[in-house]
This record gives structure tokens, sequence and C-alpha cells, in this order.
């Protein structure tokens, strides 16, 4: 049900026009745990990414389906391309 949820944010996200990745990882093995690799251009679009009435809704859905809060690490980029 997770992935499913993760799968249809996928969609969404990756066609607003700041989102420069958006990707869904899980561990070799298919362990429980899944990962977000987004990259944004500027902290207005994650801003704008935030916002979305989709992200609202996916935000409500999913608390109710983890067994830990989501971890959300900020980076700086140093070096990218």
């Amino acid at each position: 049900e997770v992935e499913a949820l993760l799968s249809w944010m996928i969609g969404h996200t990756r066609e607003e026009p700041g989102c420069d990745r958006y990707d869904l990882y899980r561990a070799q093995g298919g362990g429980p745990t899944f990962h977000l690799f987004e990259r944004y251009r500027n902290s207005d679009a994650l801003e704008a990414h935030r916002a979305a009435e989709y992200f609202v809704e996916y935000r409500r859905k999913v608390v109710d389906l983890l067994e830990e809060p989501i971890d959300v690490l900020v980076l700086n980029a140093l070096d990218t391309t």
C-alpha cells in the first residue's frame, strides 16, 4: 500500500516545473524501508511541492501506513552536475 501511494506521488511530482529529480528506492532484498531522493531547482520549488494538494493528501494518507515517522534529511549541494 505504501509503495502504491509513493508511486502515485512520483507521477504527480515529476510533472512539477521545479522538480529536477524524484526517485524511489528500496534496499536490495526488498525490505520494508523506502527512500525518496528528491531534488528541486530551488527552495521556492520545494515549498511549491509541499503546498501541492496531492502532497497534502499523500502526507495525510501515509502517516497511518508507516511503522515509524518520516525522516527527512535536507542536503546542501556541494558538487552536482
